[in-house]
Order: C-alpha cells, then structure tokens, then sequence
C-alpha cells in the first residue's frame, strides 16, 4: 500500500510539472501566455488533490485494518511505553501514549514526519550511529536521550532499539520510557545532597545525627560535622563511639527525659542547655531537634548553637536592669518583683508590710535653676541619706526621677512612722552640692499590706495616692493611706464618665510619631499614638485617661477604634500615592487578653484592604509574660496572619530576657529611660549596648525611644542600631502634618 501511494503522488508531482512546462515551450513566450499556462496548471492540480485526499485516506485506512488483524498492534497501543517505527528517519508507526507525550493528539499527526526533528541536536548524532550499529546487530543497548515535543518541552528518555521487518522491508522499532519525572527527582536529590553537605560542613552551628531507643533516649552519634568536633573538642571518630548523654552536662540530665517525651509527642522540640567539651569547658547551648524515620527506625537531627555571648549579654542585662544607673540604688522594676515576692511567699503569709513612696520637694526647681548635673547629685546624695537607715529587713529603691520607695519586712504603723520621722529629720540639714547649699523635705506617703492592698500593685498605688496627698499639705508631711482618699478622685471619676461618651462624640483622634531609618534617615513607619480633646475638660493626658480605660475596660471599643483608624488612614496615604510605610500600634494588656483579638486585627485588615505586611503591632514585655504559653501561641498566630510583631519598653525589666528567643518578634524597641543618659551615664550605655547586641543575635529590628539630641543619634548610630524615633525628628503630630514627611511612590 505503501509503494502504490508514493507512486501515485510521485505521478501527479509529474504530471503537475509536465504539463506546465509543455505549456511554455509551445505557446510563444509572452506574459500572458505564462499566466494562462499557470492557471491551466493549477486548474490541473486542484483537480488533482481529491484523487490525494483518496489516496492518504486509503493509506490510513489500510494502516487501520493492519492494527485491527494484526494482534501485535493492539498490544503496542496499550503499553505505557513510547513506540516508534520509523525507516530511514521517517516515523511509519507510534502508538497513542507516543503520540501523546510529543504533543500530538492523535499518532496520525506525525507518520511521515522525521524521528531526528524530535531528538535533541546532541542525540541525533548518536541516534544516526545507532542505526549504522544496527545493520551489524539486531538490538541496541539502553540509553538515554532527550526529545522535544511539538510545543518545546524538553523530554528525558530511556530507549532501547531494534531492527525489525515491517511490511516486508527493513526498519528499526525504538521503545523509550519517560524518565523525565525520575530525572527531575534524581537531580533534585543530588542538590539537595549537595546543598546538605554544604550546610552540614559549613554551617556556624554543630549538627549531628544520633539514633533513638525504643524509648526516644539517645543512642551513639551517627554523623556530626567539624564545627561540631572542634566546639566539643573530640575527634569524629572519639564523638562517634559516645551519645549526646555522654557531653551533656549533669543539670541537664536530670531534664532529658522530660526532653524526649516532647521529641517524641510533636517530632521536634528546642530547647537550652550545657554541653561539657572534652577539657570541661560548659558551652550554653540553644539545641533544636527533630524526628527523622528512616526504614523502622528513629534518628535525630540536632542543631546546637553555642549561645555563650547571648548568654553573657544577658546575664549583662539582668544585672543592670535591676540597678538605677544614676543612685546604684534597686529601680522600681526590682522593687515590684521584691514585693510581689515578699507577699506570694506562704512562709510569710502572716506578714505585715509597710510601703513608703518618699518624694523630693522642690526638685524640679532645683533641676532647673541648678541644671541637671546637680540635680543628679543631689539624688545620689539622698540615696546616700535614705541608705544608711535601711535595715536588712528593708528595701530602698528610686522610684522614678525624684521618687524613692521602701519596703519594711515585718513592719505595723509605729515602725513606719519611726522610719519616716528618721527620713524626715536627715532631711534636715542641708545638701552640699558642688558650693550650693540646698534644702529640700521629703513628702512620705504609706500603705500597709494588707490593710491598704492584698497585691504590689494595690500597695505601691495606694502608697503614692498617699504621698500625692501628703505633697499637697506641704513639707515634711506622713499620709497613711485610707479609703477617705477614694473622695479626692473625683477627677478620676468624672473623667471615666466623659470618656464613655469620648467616642460617641468624636472626642479621640490619632497622632503619628514617625519612625526613621537610622543609616538613610528615611521615614519607615509612625507609631499611632491615641489624644484625647475633652469637650468639657479639654485636652487631657493619655497618662491620665488610659489607666481610666483599662481599668474600666473602655479600651477594648477604644482600641478596636484606634486600629480601624489607623489602618484606614495608612491605606488612604497609600492610595494617595505615597510610599507605603509600617503603621505601629500598641496593643493593651486588656486588648491582648481578649480571646478574639485575632479575628478582630484580621476582620479590620480585611475591611481596610491594608495589606498586614504594613501593620506592626506593640506588646510590652510585662503584658507578654502574664501568660507566657498563650502570648506565644497568640503572637505565633499574628505573624501567620502577616503582621509584624515589636516588644515595646524592653529593658525596663528582665523577666523576658530567658524566653525572649521563644517570641517570634521582629522588632525589640529600646525603653527611653536607657536613651536619655546613654551619653552621660555608663550603665545607660552598657545597658544598651547589651540590648543592641541581644537583637543582632537574634536577627531583630532595633529601635530606640525618645531619641531628642544629637549625641544620643551618633552613640546608636555607632552601635548599629536600625530605627529611632523621638522628638529629635518629630513629636507625634496630626495626619494632616505627617503627610508632609511622606515620599511620594
């Protein structure tokens, strides 16, 4: 069938020819003469392409009937294997899964077409010697090679050739398999093989593989890399004969049950600890670790960071942060643990305690008539004074800048007011300061515990609701605390009432504080800072009414308020065609407890149209570490919505430092106490230069507050610290004013 269709085109091909030629060699040689001899001969072959239609039709057909009687055909058409007769290069066969996988819809689209056209260059070459080998030997050997289908992917096989008689002439059947899936996974393991033995061998951290019991217990390493063997001072080979059990240190031990449990519950868990290298030396340790199944058996990966700096830098911290850097006196912080302390102990549950809040009369006037310089010294001095009348049973601490606060352990109303009378008698004489003669009184207030307050929050606001009395009736003056105080919060009351309303009334309104890139001093983001304008008492502090709106839980609809405002008035700068910035917001503890405050940050971001990568939300370290699980599981939930995460104030306190690495934050913010001396006060300076370098080493943005002079800019911009934001750039100021410091997209 075959030979008669290549003839019968072969005779209309020269019939086409010849009948166009006799027509110009007998007819005189004239234009027109060539255009009617043209016509007549397209004329001719259109007449002619039924009979061609007829004939491919036939062709098909009698291919058809082939595959139909001859049992062989139906078996290739239904293997999953590419099959290809071809002669001289020219495909005469391929079943439907070939016709398939080089892009054809149907096997018919490409008989006749050349087997080399879908061959890559670089096999055509060898597929031509192949052929060459096969008039020497029936079969070929397994190779590989790429093709390419009608729409360009490129496709890896593996083929295997014969010489077969088809039709009674000679011609090669080639059956390939598609490798490509199994070609893409052999080179995506082999990258990866060499991606984790680059980062096995090259890593800053110690990794090691070790097998598990039954038990989940350590069994020997099975591989550590050199980083390892060189922090633990063993050789692979000494390291491979041991367990992690054998480096770790006895501390340690006695948790590694409780360790694997976990391990074994989740199939990861990190975790701190010490390991012991071979000369005894403790190394602090940060170890992540994870379950890897392998056939029927368990084996860990583990990660050891050496955390010995930030271990350092913490304990640094720790014990700055409980000293006022100027008096060397306990701070506040230290003074609330001390109480909380002294009340949660069951030993002394029937303890008394007495709280004095001491304040300094006429400070601030000395400060600015004097200037700061002797306003320090005149604090240091005072410390001195209060100092030598504290007993062991006592704890003297600097409140704030010219407040002082005592716990007396063991202590009624006679031994706090003896105490205060000694206070007040050493103020007696005067301060002599650098020539200057000063004289100052103290103003004492006093709770008692439990009479005044059950908690060291009660106590110590109890103590200085008294000294704030005990200032307003002059010097030298002692105020015990007592409920009669309730009546002159009037103030207090009456503003809780207005700002009920405050909302409804379109009271409250937003300031922006910018934040700016320290190295470009470029705008980044502002911080969203809540104003209240009062139409009955005018403008009132956010220090006075938001203690009001915790306690009274009016900041739960204040809040929500703040964050919808906010994130509208971002969108809006955005759409006005300025360069998107971080919106700050800084959530309340009220707020943060609330158990759908995630629903409502992502109901707001979906109602705004704000996309959450310009939503930074503010935790202090204090509200994160009233539950320390649920913050996590809270903040975890937040950077999964795709907001970003700031811890606010830190520093002001230590309690988060151990867990703070356990936080997914992305910014640490330093507290503006640090800021204000860091240029005239050491601790201050050291302090944060240890907060820098925690941040750096865990990977966070650093911000510092209340940056206000120069000196304070070039002493963070040598520490590398990311971001300030202060009244040096600009106080918070309306969004109508900030959209003057905004760069246009």
């Amino acid at each position: 069938m075959k030979n008669k269709t290549g003839k019968l085109i072969c005779l209309t091909i020269t019939l086409f020819f010849t009948s166009f030629l006799l027509t110009l060699f007998i007819l005189p040689l004239r234009m027109d003469t060539f255009l009617h001899s043209a016509v007549i001969c397209i004329i001719f072959f259109i007449a002619l392409t039924p009979l061609y239609i007829l004939i491919k039709r036939s062709h098909h057909e009698e291919l058809e009937k082939q595959k139909q009687n001859n049992p062989y055909f139906a078996i290739l058409e239904k293997i999953p294997e590419i099959v290809v007769i071809h002669q001289n290069g020219m495909i005469l066969y391929i079943n439907q899964t070939g016709a398939k996988t080089l892009g054809a819809n149907t096997p018919e689209e490409l008989l006749g077409k050349s087997v080399y056209h879908f061959l890559h260059p670089a096999n055509r070459e060898q597929a031509k010697e192949g052929v060459k080998l096969l008039e020497e030997k029936s079969t070929l050997d397994l190779v590989e090679q790429r093709a390419t289908s009608l729409d360009g992917q490129e496709i890896h096989l593996e083929t295997i050739t014969f010489s077969i008689d088809y039709n009674g002439q000679k011609a090669i059947l080639s059956i390939s398999r598609n490798i490509s899936l199994k070609k893409k996974a052999r080179e995506e393991q082999i990258q990866n093989e060499v991606k984790y033995r680059t980062i096995f061998e090259y890593a800053n951290d110690a990794i090691y593989l070790f097998g598990l019991d039954n038990d989940g217990m350590p069994l020997n390493f099975i591989d550590i890399n050199q980083i390892g063997c060189e922090r633990f001072g063993y050789t692979k080979e000494e390291l491979l004969a041991m367990t992690p059990l054998d480096i770790t240190s006895n501390d340690r031990l006695d948790k590694i049950q409780e360790t694997q449990q976990k391990l074994l519950e989740k199939g990861y868990t990190t975790f701190e600890g010490e390991y012991i290298s071979k000369s005894g030396e403790k190394i602090p340790s940060e170890i992540s670790v994870r379950i890897l199944r392998l056939g029927d058996a368990n084996y860990a990966l583990a990660i050891s960071r050496d955390i010995s700096e930030r271990k350092k830098a913490q304990e640094k911290i720790k014990q700055l942060a409980y000293t006022d850097s100027l008096t060397n006196l306990y701070n506040r912080k230290y003074f609330k643990k001390y109480l909380d302390k002294a009340i949660g102990n069951p030993i002394f549950e029937q303890e008394q305690l007495a709280v004095l809040f001491i304040d300094i009369n006429r400070f601030k006037i000395i400060n600015k008539t004097l200037g700061p310089h002797i306003g320090d010294l005149l604090l240091i001095e005072v410390a001195k004074r209060l100092k030598l009348l504290v007993s062991e049973k006592s704890l003297l601490a600097r409140q704030s800048d010219d407040e002082f606060s005592i716990v007396i352990r063991h202590a009624n109303q006679e031994i706090a007011t003896e105490l205060s009378e000694q206070i007040i008698y050493v103020f007696q004489h005067p301060f002599i300061i650098e020539g200057h003669k000063i004289f100052t009184t103290p103003s004492i207030g006093i709770s008692l515990y439990p009479i005044n307050g059950k908690d060291a929050d009660t106590l110590i606001k109890n103590a200085d609701t008294a000294m704030f009395v005990a200032k307003t009736k002059g010097a030298n003056v002692v105020e015990y605390y007592s409920d009669e105080m309730i009546k002159k919060n009037k103030r207090k009351m009456l503003l809780e009432s207005a700002l009920r309303n405050a909302l409804h009334n379109n009271e409250l309104h937003l300031h922006y504080q910018p934040k700016v890139n320290l190295q470009t001093r470029k705008l980044v983001g502002v911080e969203a800072l809540l104003r209240w304008n009062s139409n009955k008492y005018g403008m009132i502090s956010p220090g006075e009414f938001i203690p009001i709106a915790e306690e009274t839980g009016l900041i739960i609809p204040i809040g929500e308020w703040v964050l919808k405002t906010a994130c509208t008035q971002n969108k809006q700068w955005q759409d006005e065609g300025y360069e998107p910035i971080t919106m700050c917001i800084n959530l309340s503890a009220r707020q943060f407890q609330q158990y759908n405050i995630l629903d409502k940050i992502a109901n707001i971001l979906q109602e705004t149209n704000l996309e959450p990568k310009y939503l930074n939300i503010e935790v202090t370290e204090t509200m994160a570490m009233i539950d320390l699980e649920q913050s996590i599981e809270k903040l975890n939930a937040l950077k999964r919505l795709g907001v970003s995460i700031s811890l606010d104030d830190f520093g002001t306190g230590y309690s988060s430092l151990n867990y703070l690495h356990k936080f997914p934050l992305d910014v640490l913010k330093i507290d503006q106490s640090f800021i204000r001396n860091i240029n005239s006060d050491k601790q201050s300076a050291a302090i944060v230069k240890a907060i820098i370098s925690v941040s750096k080493s865990l990977d966070l943005t650093v911000i510092a507050e209340g940056v206000e002079i120069i000196d304070q800019i070039d002493f963070l911009l040598s520490e590398q610290c990311d971001e300030v934001q202060g009244y040096y750039f600009s106080p918070p100021v309306p969004s109508k004013k900030l959209e003057e410091m905004l760069t246009p997209a």
